[in-house]
């Protein structure tokens, strides 16, 4: 009778093990709608908890753009060479710009 409460409570703690150290590498999402923001502002963030992440925000300048003009897009090449991760980009195509960008 004792030998299935042992394996009960091992499982129990190595679950409970796992548990807390996936839970310890997880990410944060924070969402506001329209209605729950004073200004009616729609808000999102996302952070990646961990070392290995690129924590980038890019500020785009107003600008007025003319007919025709493309926006490059690019993707993160990672290079481990280094004593810690070091990213690149690279280009891998291009969109149609806007005719107008904010800032």
């Amino acid at each position: 009778m004792r030998r299935p409460i042992v394996f009960a409570a091992y499982l129990s703690t190595a679950t409970l093990l796992v548990l807390a150290v996936a839970s310890a590498d997880a990410c944060t999402s924070i969402m506001v709608g329209k209605k729950a923001s004073l200004d009616g502002s729609v808000l999102t963030s996302h952070t990646n908890d961990s070392h290995r992440g690129s924590s980038v925000v890019l500020v785009t300048r107003a600008a007025e753009h003319a007919p025709g003009s493309m926006r490059a897009l690019t993707k993160r090449r990672d290079d481990d060479t280094g004593p810690m991760p070091r990213w690149a980009r690279v280009a891998t195509g291009q969109i149609p710009q806007v005719p107008k960008t904010y800032g």
